[in-house]
């Protein structure tokens, strides 16, 4: 489920059906918007004015605050591995996946280039990795 879940009616239903269709020893991979990462990707709303780009700092704010603006959930890490092993799903990985930067054409194309370049090095930072735009959760149905 790439980039799904934030958009669900009702997260639980969700994965109670995913826990009832796969095979035992199934695995669910699920890639969601970080509460780490620093932009709302999905934009913003405030009243009936949509904010189309990148809104910072937006998932940082307190759920019931930030809720109102958003037009998507995201999710901290342990809040969705929680979800949805609450549902009967055994967690085997917690990741996150890195901004493709080149899809905000707003964006100076060299600046773009040099993240592209940065992330090797990125990667060898510890803790960096957290801040990536997405939460990756791979669980598996147990028996």
């Amino acid at each position: 489920m790439n980039e799904v879940m934030e958009h669900v009616s009702d997260e639980v239903q969700t994965l109670r059906e995913l826990h009832r269709v796969l095979q035992p020893g199934g695995y669910l991979v699920v890639i969601s918007p970080n509460r780490y990462f620093p932009f709302e990707g999905h934009g913003g709303q405030v009243g009936g004015y949509v904010l189309h780009f990148p809104v910072p700092f937006l998932p940082w704010l307190p759920k019931r605050i930030g809720q109102r603006f958003m037009r998507a959930r995201n999710y901290w890490p342990r809040e969705l591995s929680g979800l949805i092993a609450a549902e009967g799903f055994s967690v085997r990985a917690i990741d996150f996946v890195w901004p493709v930067l080149e899809v905000y054409r707003w964006l100076p194309a060299g600046l773009t280039r040099l993240y592209q370049r940065s992330i090797p090095t990125l990667e060898r930072v510890p803790g960096i990795r957290r801040f990536g735009v997405s939460v990756l959760i791979v669980a598996e149905k147990q028996g």
